[in-house]
């Protein structure tokens, strides 16, 4: 999903229906001199558009909160995939999508005054951030560690002030909103705000106590201005959006609460937490089970609620919904499979965010290839876009079917054959795909290519994998439970076995030598160890962590020629640490980057042309060290869950299966690659264009100013692709 608006776009093929006819003109002779890839001539018009390209998708996994903005008609969500996503409410089409952490978007405020957001990321048990995005620039501009998890949060009507609650005394926090800086405001007697709301004029802020009060004070001075009694421990709080009422759960029931005198205006049986709204009219209350159900609605009397009965059908729909959230002409829903719908007041429910992306399971690239695998089938990319070039004139694909319907790893032995290894609970197995012929005819060409050879491998593993890697003519895997084998590749014949206890990750290090890294929380000794392939003998390495998880050797090292160990484990004070290991057995023993945080999902990548070596450690981007010197790629985006680093590129496997390049040097996006359930694809790259196989348009929308555009073809790239 591209988040690179442009201004004097440059695009390749037709040209926009805005354009002047030169720019037109120009391409069409370039393209009559058989340049296909000659891209229109700026204008003056083209200066003053602002052009965007976004895939169409949903979330993947769960959608943990909803917000619907009414001055702009947006509807925000946030999801178990570590997005924020902004959707157009009049079409139903995805507008920007913001991938804000590796973690859960648990939590989002919507700044009515400008185009911020606040987002809460969590790990949901030990990790908790708050940070603030400028949605409309897809960057964050904040980020401010919490220690605990907020009870709600919220902006204030001009957008002053960022306010939030949390299980504690004293329990509201007011930060100014343009610095994170908090405001000092502490009346007497304040315990824990379930809920608070900062007045239009930000003159007042009311606030919903736990214990069973709703109290006004003065955002100024801190003196009590109203203090009234109302119901205990209400829970997933919403507002109306005249301020006159809230709603929440009490576990048993939903009840609304007049704000101005705390007097129960209705209540109805809902048992479990509930995800609860209050429609814009006030008319009326909707909910739903965070466990998952069906929605209830109910129209709200004089002191009494009465159910809908039309919404209430929805109950029968055979799909699992999460959250509620009121639009303008209906109520949002979000199932648990991240789905987000429209339920109308007729009971029609229309789709708005489906996910269409097909689950990635394993990638790898090598010398301009790209390969990525899903329980379905594999594809291969062949493109100048893999060799750095930032306006590709090719690409070129290969699909093929996953002959095991499981998830996959995949690792190129070669330019012209591909590993491919089944991931699933069974014991592995192996094939070997021919890629000799992978040059497939030219576009327009009558001729067909020899399909590509899938050749079945005997496999010497006898459990699951937890990590694999080719060395030579062998494999080397660890199983779950410990054991390493070294195994033929070709006949699966095992030359070497033994097992260490809780072992986690395997590498190749000198002749006869394997590095291994452990949980020394589940067996005994350092997490880092040798084994020698000769004798089966096993020595610790000293070190700092007492869990390593990934591993990288370099026999030749960054700059001195010398065999490196790079390690990346946590610590017996939570921290993870990327380390440098030098010396005969590798004991000498030097921090690269720390992290104070468990960060267990953080992977390693070798460049093995520039030997440098990146790391998604840190929040904030990327950490490259060169060994000489550790730096930050920085980053506008954070949801990788896996890194491939290869000819000057950084291809991240991100949590939505988005596969992003970035460029080694300065971290920029150079583009996104989406792989679509279909077996279709679209890639988006740098300038707002995008390429597409034939069925890909169907997943792209088009933004120019602000608006969809109904031509969506026009700002598709003209390039070599087939």
């Amino acid at each position: 999903m591209s988040p690179w608006p442009i201004r004097g776009a440059v695009l390749v093929g037709l040209a926009l229906a805005t354009c002047a006819g030169a720019a037109e003109t120009s391409a069409n002779d370039a393209r009559a001199n058989g340049d296909e890839t000659a891209p229109a001539q700026a204008t003056e018009n083209t200066l003053s558009l602002d052009v965007h390209s976004v895939v169409n998708s949903g979330h993947v996994g769960a959608v943990h909160d909803l917000q619907y903005d009414v001055a702009r008609n947006l509807l925000f969500s946030a999801g178990d995939d570590g997005t924020v996503r902004v959707w157009d409410a009049r079409n139903g089409a995805l507008y920007r999508s913001l991938r804000v952490t590796r973690q859960a978007a648990q939590m989002i405020a919507v700044d009515p005054s400008a185009s911020r957001l606040a987002v809460v990321a969590s790990d949901g048990i030990l990790s908790f951030s708050l940070s603030v995005w400028d949605w409309e620039q897809e960057k964050q501009v904040l980020r401010i560690p919490l220690k605990d998890a907020p009870l709600f949060l919220r902006y204030s009507g001009q957008g002053n002030f960022l306010v939030y609650g949390v299980s504690s005394w004293q329990s509201l926090v007011i930060l100014d909103a343009n610095t994170g800086v908090p405001m000092q405001f502490h009346p007497e007697g304040f315990g824990i705000v379930g809920f608070a709301e900062i007045s239009r004029s930000e003159k007042t802020i009311m606030t919903y106590q736990v214990s069973g009060r709703i109290s006004y004070w003065d955002m100024t001075s801190g003196d009590p201005v109203r203090d009234v009694p109302t119901i205990r421990y209400l829970s997933h709080i919403r507002i109306s959006l005249d301020r006159r009422f809230i709603v929440g759960s009490t576990g048993s029931e939903a009840v609304l609460v007049d704000t101005l005198s705390g007097a129960v205006k209705g209540r109805a049986a809902a048992t479990g937490e509930m995800s609860l709204d209050i429609s814009p009219a006030g008319d009326q209350v909707a909910g739903v089970s965070t466990a998952g159900g069906g929605p209830v609605a109910w129209n709200v009397g004089p002191d009494s609620f009465l159910p809908d009965p039309v919404r209430m059908d929805q109950q029968d729909s055979g799909d699992s919904f999460q959250f509620v959230c009121y639009g303008a002409s209906g109520l949002y829903v979000a199932s648990r499979s991240g789905a987000i719908s429209e339920l109308s007041a007729s009971g029609d429910l229309r789709p708005v965010g489906q996910n269409v992306l097909a689950d990635i399971t394993g990638i790898d690239a090598r010398n301009g290839l790209l390969a990525a695998g899903s329980r379905d089938w594999i594809r291969i990319f062949r493109s100048d876009l893999l060799e750095a070039s930032h306006v590709p004139s090719f690409v070129h694909s290969l699909l093929i079917e996953n002959p095991w319907k499981s998830a996959v790893g995949l690792a190129f032995l070669s330019d012209t054959s591909l590993l491919v290894w089944s991931r699933d609970a069974n014991a592995p197995r192996f094939a070997l795909l021919d890629l000799a012929d992978r040059d497939l005819p030219r576009s327009g060409s009558t001729a067909s290519a020899r399909p590509v050879m899938v050749r079945t491998l005997p496999s010497g593993f006898r459990a699951p994998l937890v990590d694999l890697a080719p060395f030579g003519d062998y494999l080397i895997g660890t199983e779950t439970g410990g054991t390493v084998r070294v195994v033929d590749l070709a006949t699966g014949f095992i030359r070497f076995e033994t097992r260490v206890p809780a072992l986690s990750a395997v590498v190749a290090g000198a002749s006869s030598q394997l590095i291994g890294g452990k949980n020394t929380a589940l067996a005994a000794g350092g997490s880092l160890l040798l084994i020698n392939t000769r004798t089966g003998e096993t020595v610790g390495i000293p070190g700092r962590n007492v869990f390593t998880w990934d591993l990288v050797y370099d026999p030749s090292g960054p700059s001195a020629g010398k065999p490196v160990l790079y390690s990346l484990g946590v610590d017996a004070r939570g921290a993870t640490n990327l380390l440098f290991h030098e010396g005969a057995s590798f004991e000498k023993e030097t921090v690269i980057a720390s992290d104070p945080e468990e960060v267990l999902d953080a992977s390693l990548a070798l460049d093995p042309a520039t030997h440098v070596l990146f790391a998604s450690l840190g929040r904030a981007g990327i950490v490259s060290w060169n060994g000489v010197r550790a730096t930050t790629l920085p980053s506008d985006y954070a949801t990788w869950r896996r890194l491939l680093a290869h000819d000057g590129l950084i291809m991240t496997l991100d949590k939505d299966s988005t596969i992003v390049i970035m460029d080694e040097t300065s971290g920029a996006r150079i583009a996104e690659v989406s792989l679509f359930i279909d077996g279709e694809w679209a890639v988006l790259v740098r300038g707002g264009g995008y390429f597409a196989s034939p069925g890909g348009d169907a997943h792209v929308k088009v933004y120019v100013n602000d608006s969809a555009v109904k031509a969506t073809e026009d700002y598709r790239l003209r390039i070599e692709s087939w």
